[in-house]
């Protein structure tokens, strides 16, 4: 279905749900578009510190969670509801970034067609704007799983349950949103190969798993897709941007986030309550410096 009738079936579903769980599902949305802010290489669509942005998404994906275990402190609020502004300027950051690169890329596409006479100079000027397209992608990809973050947090700190619906609803979209942008990258680029029909594919698919965890959410059940189900054929393309969010993460320093989500969603976004308090309280100086530092502070407790 499009995006306009997904989010009014996301928002009628919620509407029969308690304001704990459209937290969790807003969170759970978050989650599983997280390992969308990379399709391939590094996060250089910042142009901010890398690891104070990484660090903002972690960090506003624990106080979403710590927000619905512990709905009843007050100080919840504002804290939840500042991180979820925090990650949208991250998201805006990187779609800012791709908006540079598409008006560039247009410009020196038309430019090159126009001067380019022979065959092969018509095939450079497509490949560098294959190339251009699948940046632009890729930096919507990391936009759209941002702000899937940072709606969650406004979901999980909204003052009524009809705001609580709607942000919610709108994480859910930006969720299914950040899955079709990964797919347009894939598109430019041999990473995965593909298709418009699996483009849509791949749209359909994030937009059932969506479905189907409102739907364990509803009927009290443990979140039955961690996504990353190697037996089902249509999960492999998650399980390959996984693998690169897993190693980017790794090649910025960050294995202790890479490792905590994976035991996320290995034990089916069941959260270890001692270890977020932990995370949740680390010092303030401490979580000024990014993720790379806080994760050096918290790996000293052990167990994540």
């Amino acid at each position: 279905m499009n995006s306009y009738d997904f989010q009014g079936e996301i928002q009628e579903r919620l509407k029969e749900m308690s304001r704990k769980e459209i937290a969790f599902f807003a969170w759970l949305c978050a989650v599983k578009a997280l390992p969308f802010i990379i399709v391939k290489d590094n996060f250089n669509y910042w142009k901010k510190d890398r690891k104070k942005c990484l660090y903002t998404l972690f960090h506003t994906l624990d106080l979403c969670i710590h927000f619905y275990n512990n709905s009843a402190a007050t100080y919840a609020y504002a804290a939840t509801e500042n991180a979820a502004y925090d990650a949208i300027l991250v998201g805006d950051d990187a779609a800012h970034t791709a908006r540079d690169i598409d008006d560039r890329a247009n410009n020196a596409f038309i430019r090159a067609c126009n001067a380019g006479t022979t065959a092969a100079d018509n095939k450079a000027a497509t490949a560098a704007y294959d190339a251009t397209r699948y940046a632009v992608s890729r930096a919507h990809s990391y936009a759209h799983a941002t702000y899937t973050v940072g709606y969650a947090a406004f979901a999980a700190a909204a003052k009524d349950a009809a705001s609580a619906v709607h942000n919610a609803a709108i994480a859910a979209t930006y969720a299914a949103t950040a899955a079709i942008c990964v797919a347009d990258a894939a598109t430019y680029l041999t990473f995965i190969t593909t298709t418009d029909e699996v483009t849509d594919g791949v749209t359909v698919i994030m937009q059932e798993i969506l479905l189907k965890d409102l739907e364990d959410i509803q009927n009290g059940s443990k979140i039955s897709n961690n996504c990353l189900n190697n037996s089902n054929l249509n999960m492999l393309w998650y399980s390959k941007i996984w693998n690169n969010f897993q190693i980017t993460l790794r090649e910025e320093n960050c294995s202790y986030w890479g490792d905590l989500y994976k035991d996320i969603f290995y034990n089916f976004f069941e959260v270890d309550k001692d270890a977020l308090e932990r995370r949740i309280n680390v010092p303030s100086d401490i979580q000024k410096q990014g993720a790379v530092i806080v994760a050096n502070y918290l790996e000293k407790f052990g167990k994540r």
